[in-house]
């Protein structure tokens, strides 16, 4: 017995499904989680920095072979990492703590 599928194929051969593309995915994706990682870490992360974090999640995303489900959960621990390590700087440099 057959499974059922979700994709199908019109006459012409073309591909209607309700699935997207996934190079359609990501960008909107690193989008939306970028916003909430701004959210949540934007006082002590510069934006320069989760963009950059954001930018390695995804190419370590994309080595897993199911980059839209790593992708979120990869770019938020590497924030929170480096969050950690600004955090440490502030606290050992208290100088710095005025600057910003």
């Amino acid at each position: 017995m057959k499974a059922n599928s979700t994709i199908r194929h019109s006459s012409n051969g073309s591909v209607s499904t309700p699935a997207i593309s996934l190079v359609g995915i990501l960008p909107q994706l690193k989008a939306k989680v970028g916003k909430r990682l701004v959210r949540q870490f934007g006082r002590v992360v510069p934006g320069s920095l989760i963009g950059r974090a954001l930018d390695e999640a995804i190419e370590a995303a994309a080595s897993t072979g199911f980059p839209h489900l790593f992708f979120p959960l990869l770019a938020e621990e590497k924030v929170q990492l480096v969050s950690r390590a600004v955090r440490e700087e502030l606290h050992e440099r208290p100088m710095l703590r005025h600057a910003a």
